[in-house]
């Protein structure tokens, strides 16, 4: 489904899918006839009734920033899948949830923040976004989910909370302009495939908070020289092939 460029949603309209949209690549509007007791619109974006949550920013509409309203408390699943025309997105505080992979694939997205109110994010969120540099996850997010940050190739910076606590399959796979990660001693378990494919990043220390690592959790990190661990010895949770390309570990690390 390529070919719209403009969807009308007439007022009989009681229920909408979750993907209606989905892969509509050439889909610059969505209008909801005033009447629609479920859904509105504003400016071609998909709400719900009482424009609490939005559903579908479309994937070709003009504008490169875009400021998400006051009102919105949830931002669904995909809603801003496939857009390769923004460049920013302002989260508005009161925002409390966003979606599996709410902004992947928005490829020219070079920044963004998530406003302290966000306290539940989904899988993918920022998945192939090519662009991304730089961003913020609120205090309240200590767990970074599955693929996250995957193939997220231009990103150099992630400020996350200080009691973040696990780190999810793929989060940060193909980030390969990760140069540091910066690990807090709250962190307990980094999953499988984690830092796979990050190239760049050259520095790692793992806090002694840590009790399980996943299969293949730093795969293919060929700038990592070394990976500081301030446990003594390897625990018997972590999984024999964490560290598939044997880099050599140095442990009981201390930091000068």
């Amino acid at each position: 489904m390529t070919a719209f460029e403009n969807i009308n949603i007439p007022a009989s309209t009681s229920y909408i899918g979750i993907d209606a949209f989905h892969y509509c690549s050439a889909l610059e509007s969505i209008n909801v006839a005033a009447d629609n007791e479920d859904y509105s619109s504003v400016s071609g974006v998909l709400y719900n009734f009482d424009k609490t949550k939005l559903i579908q920013f479309p994937s070709s509409k003009t504008g490169a920033s875009f400021v998400v309203p006051s009102s919105v408390e949830i931002i669904a699943d995909n809603a801003f899948f496939l857009n390769d025309i923004l460049t920013s997105i302002t989260i508005s505080e009161g925002v409390t949830i966003i979606g599996d992979s709410a902004f992947a694939f928005v490829s020219n997205l070079t920044s963004i923040i998530l406003p302290d109110s966000v306290g539940s994010i989904g899988d993918g969120l920022f998945m192939n976004c090519t662009s991304l540099t730089e961003v913020t996850i609120p205090d309240f997010i200590t767990i970074i989910p599955e693929y996250t940050f995957n193939n997220c190739r231009s990103l150099t910076t992630v400020v996350y909370s200080d009691d973040l606590t696990e780190i999810k399959d793929f989060a940060f796979s193909n980030c390969d302009s990760l140069e540091t990660i910066s690990l807090p001693d709250t962190l307990t378990t980094i999953n499988s495939y984690a830092f796979n494919d990050c190239t760049a990043l050259n520095s790692v220390t793992i806090p002694n908070s840590v009790t399980s690592i996943y299969s293949n959790a730093f795969n293919d990190c060929t700038s990592l020289t070394v990976i500081n661990c301030e446990v003594a010895s390897q625990p018997s949770e972590w999984a024999t092939d964490w560290n598939p390309d044997s880099i050599p570990v140095v442990w009981g690390y201390t930091a000068d």
